[in-house]
């Protein structure tokens, strides 16, 4: 917000031909201010990049209409700027599908992990991009959603489920799953606190070695776990004599493993 008396030479400074930072020097105010001021007064704001050049006529490349402007420019607007990006963008995956095509006229998204994403998101799906570009889209094999036993086209990529909910729905199976298998394995193990796992591994790690500082919570990096040393998963039971103390890091980068 400028001052009065500063509005008044702020317009005669930009009438002569300054430019904002010379006349925010000048009268001691922001450019920012000096701008929108300028604005609200009617009069329109030159780049210096631009200044003593002349509007040229241009056709815009979307619309086809004719249309003043400083510069080289290709569209009219921004909207037509937007289209004629998607309209290049949908040329160039129909050209690279059928440069992609053999004797059959059939053509695979194995290996184009990118064209097809870019595919599926401007067309809807591979085998919609590959129609509209004269091709025949290769089916690699099929396979039923292991959840509602649709038919699933892996021509897009290996999916074990047709959908967002039946993927959903498996990851809540497998943990159930997983977690059965803890508390039938947990049924036969041995009732004790993770301090006496602990304090009789003086507190060291018998993975690298190293002590484990008590003070470390979880989930920090090194702090004080419980490892079995014969997996639960692989028949390994929750006995004094399976278990061990290890930093975190240590037992996550050990994973299944059996030393």
């Amino acid at each position: 917000m400028l001052l009065k008396n500063k509005e008044q030479r702020a317009i005669e400074l930009f009438d002569l031909g300054y430019s904002l930072n010379k006349i925010a020097t000048q009268i001691h105010s922001c450019p920012g201010d000096i701008s929108r001021f300028i604005k609200s007064t009617g009069r329109k704001i030159i780049p210096n990049s631009i200044k003593g050049q002349n509007k040229k006529s241009h056709t815009c490349r979307y619309c086809g209409i004719v249309f003043l402007a400083y510069g080289d420019r290709s569209f009219c607007s921004k909207k037509c700027k937007d289209e004629g990006a998607r309209i290049w963008t949908e040329e160039k995956i129909l050209k690279t599908i059928r440069a992609k095509r053999n004797n059959k006229g059939m053509v695979t998204s194995d290996g184009e992990a990118t064209l097809a994403t870019v595919a599926r998101r401007m067309f809807g799906s591979w085998a919609l991009a590959c129609e509209i570009a004269g091709c025949i889209p290769a089916i690699n094999k099929t396979s039923n959603c292991s959840i509602c036993g649709k038919r699933i086209d892996h021509s897009n990529g290996n999916r074990n489920y047709c959908s967002k909910e039946c993927s959903q729905i498996g990851k809540v199976r497998m943990w159930k799953r997983y977690w059965n298998v803890r508390r039938t394995i947990y049924k036969d193990g041995d009732l004790f606190d993770a301090e006496e796992i602990f304090d009789r591994d003086d507190w060291n790690c018998h993975i690298c070695g190293k002590p484990i500082n008590p003070s470390e919570k979880h989930p920090a990096p090194m702090s004080a776990t419980i490892d079995h040393l014969i997996p639960i998963l692989k028949g390994g039971r929750h006995i004094r004599e399976n278990v061990k103390a290890a930093h975190l890091r240590c037992n996550i980068q050990k994973g299944t493993d059996i030393p």
